[in-house]
């Protein structure tokens, strides 16, 4: 049987409980901070591959050279960063 997935927030590694759409989309633009589960507190980190694939999405459209450039890098940093948050990936550090 073919299974859809549809798009969803990461959930807890501990406690299984879905992140916040908020958290997470504050610590993208907050220079990738750690975030904690609101139930468990367990922090969680971003995955590293994660940082190079949003900078990647990103760096193409500066050397867009179209009359309408601030518009289109705008309006494309604007639909990355509300889509982010259902494709980023935190793991809990096993220090």
């Amino acid at each position: 049987m073919l299974e859809v997935k549809i798009l969803s927030i990461q959930k807890c590694c501990n406690c299984s409980k879905s992140l916040s759409y908020k958290d997470i989309f504050y610590s993208i633009w907050g220079g990738y901070r750690s975030i904690e589960c609101n139930y468990c507190k367990t922090k969680h980190f971003i995955i590293t591959s994660n940082k190079i694939v949003f900078g990647l999405f990103l760096f193409p459209f500066f050397f867009y050279k179209g009359s309408y450039r601030i518009l289109v890098i705008v309006l494309w940093i604007c639909l990355i960063s509300l889509i982010s948050p259902f494709f980023v990936k935190y793991k809990i550090d096993k220090k």
